[in-house]
């Protein structure tokens, strides 16, 4: 059985039925009429008026038919009524799938045949007239005609008893709302003769309707809303006579409780015949409103005499007709503000204006003026000089009047605003501090951006030319390159032990260099509140023991013992492996800043000792203990707070008050915490917790080291070694202008079979370039001499020759705001200079394995 939807106006069709009211009501002879006519007209056994509610069909009217309702879900006419204003018809019910197993149809009354036609009110449909046989039927041409007639009568049948039951609604809150209102209802005959009163007039009078009733109302002279006569003097009774409609008219009454002010409102009544009518009205007890205006014109007379005391200046300004200025009215107020005394001001108000700052006796000039002109409301807010050099700031406002002799007049008020105005000065002060310190953060920040750049622009070359020069005293086959980019001859290395240990040196001088540029950028972190973490699966044990033995000679200089323990108290050796989710560089800043301070502020011959401990519930925790002189509460609430540093440290002891909180910033970043629990006598234990990884996650970890910066090209260190991934057959386009940058990616690649290169020195050479040889990477530099790499990077996406192609920026710009803006305007990933081969061959090997074969450039 299929269930008819409900219509679309459902909720305004209930709402209607309801107020209709006509459910569950006796037959009526109207409606079972139509029904009759309808099974006659028709020769159908069944004739129903039926209405559909939320849960049922009730039927109004039934012939041939029982019952008098069935559920919704059964009506056939639930679903003439989503049907539409047409003839709805079954012909045969068993053979019509919505509606074979309806029990209506399988059960009694065993329904074959159905039409229906729905019944229109105010044009919602409520339910339908209908026509039901137990055999297959349908209905001709003229039985369909009359069944829509019938539903239409039977529709006006509804719609007019609605409008019956509206009206009686309206009539009832007529007379509710009157007597809500305390109105009483009148009416007069063409005499003015009472001829009708409402109910309420007894209880607003306190007189019996039966003694007013055929004589006229009570007459006396109109009065206005304070009581008082109007002038031209009026009665009632004359009113009356005018024969129109009025509204409003007081008059006051006797009464059994005292004079009472009534209002009454009438329209003239205008009977079919030719006899004049009467009027019809309401009135209304306004005793307590006349009342409260009399008591309102009693306290207007106190304010008046209160005036003198209302904190500023009350006053009246006046320029004549010959335009001369006077106060005719001030209250004392005018001797606070101005010092100047009322009696002066009231002939000529020249000392008043004498008192205004000459700066700004100019502007309030024009602005009188302006106010005189177009008579508009006049506000302005001036100093005043004062003797002994004071100055005091005035607000004032006034409304102007024009008087009958020309003279205008002012109406206003001035108060003593000088300490909002200084308030407000304060806050623009402030203001425009916090203002131009922002400005300063933004240079600042972009200066860091400038060196930053600057600086590693040309660590690039250092470093990634200590590289090739490592790798040359590995014994790695070298094929130098020229600037050209064409193969030279065979080069003689100097032997190892007569310039190795210099290229060390250069290049552990170029690392801390870069090590210090990157503090910086820290530093600038901290006041931006970002930081760029890369979280990765690493071994915290083994980061532990290099960071110790970098630490080591440090400590060595002071006559420290440092050690690295496992929880038990034993050296942490290459065999323990403790698995963390952390960012192997951070860690190793962290580190290193903690046992730096370690040994900075424990005394010449202390202890410092970096201890693994496994947490219940997995974390790592990594605590560097000292037996210093330990750190008091108060200095710990500082101590993780910028620029400021340890209690032991003074001139003499290097640092910028920033370790600490890059420390921690970094920390939270790897979603771990640093924690200090110190004490003063008892030393300090810095301990940071980080996630373990599980060791089904550790396989992810088993990738090449970047602990060297040498890497695949330098081979081996002590330590091991990671084999370097192979790399497939690949272009790589490269768009630089800096030549010595360019050189060295000739002679990585020179290096790195089975890569190519192709250089592009500018915009427009790497642009058609991209196009023409169609590389697998594209490695762009950011500062370009004819534009940006932003600007390459958005025509190439826009091309659809070049929007496919894989670009990855290779800049210097290392601050984390311009290398996410660089992603989000669609760079595939970022990598900063300087190059650290290691890492530059492992994500070439990552990119280009899911690139596009190489073999297609052959």
């Amino acid at each position: 059985m299929m269930f008819a939807p409900p219509s679309s106006d459902e909720a305004q069709r209930l709402q209607l039925l309801a107020e209709l009211d006509v459910l569950d009501t006796p037959p009526e002879a109207g409606f079972d009429a139509l029904t009759r006519a309808a099974r006659l007209a028709t020769g159908w056994p069944i004739a129903l008026i039926s209405l559909i509610d939320a849960r049922r069909q009730w039927f109004k009217s039934r012939d041939g038919l029982t019952v008098c309702e069935t559920p919704r879900e059964q009506a056939f006419c639930a679903h003439a009524l989503v049907h539409g204003d047409v003839l709805f018809e079954v012909p045969d019910a068993q053979a019509d799938p919505r509606f074979a197993d309806n029990p209506l149809v399988v059960g009694a009354p065993g329904i074959r045949s159905y039409a229906g036609h729905s019944l229109l009110v105010h044009g919602v449909r409520l339910g339908t007239l209908c026509l039901i046989h137990t055999e297959p039927l349908s209905l001709n041409a003229s039985q369909r005609d009359m069944i829509r007639a019938l539903a239409e009568a039977a529709g006006s049948l509804l719609t007019e008893r609605l409008n019956r039951s509206r009206l009686s609604l309206q009539r009832e809150r007529l007379a509710d709302f009157g007597a809500a209102s305390g109105d009483w209802l009148w009416e007069t005959d063409a005499a003015g003769c009472v001829a009708w009163l409402s109910a309420g007039y007894e209880m607003a009078m306190g007189r019996s309707m039966s003694a007013q009733l055929g004589q006229p109302l009570p007459d006396g002279p109109l009065l206005d809303a304070r009581g008082q006569p109007l002038s031209p003097p009026m009665s009632l009774r004359e009113l009356f006579k005018r024969g129109r409609a009025f509204s409003r008219a007081t008059i006051v009454v006797a009464s059994p409780s005292g004079h009472r002010w009534i209002s009454l409102s009438g329209v003239p009544v205008h009977p079919t015949g030719q006899r004049q009518g009467g009027l019809r009205g309401t009135a209304r007890d306004i005793t307590d409103q006349v009342l409260t205006e009399q008591a309102r014109d009693a306290e207007a007379q106190r304010l008046r005499s209160l005036v003198a005391e209302v904190p500023g200046m009350l006053y009246q300004f006046r320029v004549d007709a010959q335009e001369r200025a006077s106060f005719p009215f001030t209250t004392d107020g005018l001797q606070t503000l101005f010092e100047v005394s009322p009696a002066l001001a009231f002939a000529d108000a020249q000392p008043v204006f004498d008192r205004i700052h000459p700066a700004d006796l100019p502007r309030i000039q024009r602005s009188i003026e302006a106010s005189l002109a177009d008579l508009k409301p006049w506000q302005a807010t001036f100093r005043v000089c004062l003797a002994g050099g004071r100055e005091r700031h005035i607000s004032a406002h006034s409304s102007p009047q024009r008087d009958n002799d020309g003279s205008v007049l002012w109406h206003g008020l001035a108060t003593d605003v000088t300490p909002q105005v200084l308030e407000r000065q304060e806050r623009e002060r402030l203001q425009r501090e916090r203002d131009r310190a922002q400005r300063e953060a933004r240079a600042r920040a972009d200066a860091l951006s400038r060196i930053s750049h600057e600086l590693r622009t040309p660590l690039n070359a250092i470093l990634g030319f200590t590289q090739l020069m490592q790798a040359a005293l590995k014994g790695e086959a070298a094929r130098p390159v020229s600037a050209s980019g064409r193969a030279s001859a065979t080069v003689t290395y100097p032997s190892p032990d007569a310039w190795g240990p210099w290229i060390q040196q250069v290049h552990r001088a170029a690392s801390h260099l870069l090590g210090l540029v990157n503090d910086v950028l820290d530093a600038a972190s901290v006041e931006a509140r970002h930081f760029a973490v890369d979280l990765q699966n690493i071994d915290a044990a083994e980061v532990a023991r290099q960071m110790v033995e970098m630490v080591r000679p440090q400590a060595l200089l002071r006559g420290q013992s440092l050690a690295c323990l496992d929880e038990d108290g034993a050296p942490v050796d290459g065999e323990t492996k403790l698995w963390v989710r952390a960012d192997k560089r951070a860690l190793r800043q962290v580190l290193i800043n903690l046992l730096g301070n370690a040994c900075k502020y424990t005394p010449e011959g202390g202890r410092v000792t970096l201890r693994l401990r496994i947490l219940t519930g997995g974390p790592l925790r990594l605590e560097v203990c000292d037996n210093g002189p330990g750190i008091t509460v108060e200095q710990q609430a500082r101590l993780f707070k910028p620029f400021e540093r340890g209690a032991e440290a003074s001139g003499a002891t290097a640092g910028t008050g920033l370790g600490l909180v890059i420390s921690r910033q970094l920390v939270r970043a790897m979603r771990g915490q640093l924690t200090l629990d110190s004490s003063p006598g008892h030393g300090s234990t810095f301990a940071v917790e980080l996630p373990m990884v599980e060791a089904a996650d550790r396989a992810a970890s088993a990738e090449a080291s970047t602990d060297s910066l040498f890497g695949a090209l330098a081979g081996p260190e002590s330590g091991g070694s990671t084999a370097a991934p192979e790399l497939p057959p690949a272009l790589l386009l490269y768009v630089e202008d800096d030549p010595v940058n360019g050189l060295l990616m000739r002679e990585f690649v020179a290096r790195t079979p089975p890569l190519r290169l192709h250089l592009a020195v500018d915009l427009a050479e790497g642009l058609a370039a991209a196009r023409s040889l169609q590389p697998d990477l594209v490695l762009l530099d950011m500062h370009l001499p004819d534009g940006s790499g932003m600007d390459l990077l958005q025509q190439l996406r826009s091309a659809a020759s070049t929007a496919s192609l894989k670009v990855v920026a290779l800049s210097a710009d290392a601050m984390p705001d311009q290398m996410q803006r660089a992603r989000d305007a669609g760079f595939d990933d970022y990598w900063t200079k300087p190059v650290d081969f290691t890492l530059l061959r492992r994500r070439l090997g990552s990119w280009l394995g899911s690139g596009p074969q190489a073999d297609r450039h052959q």
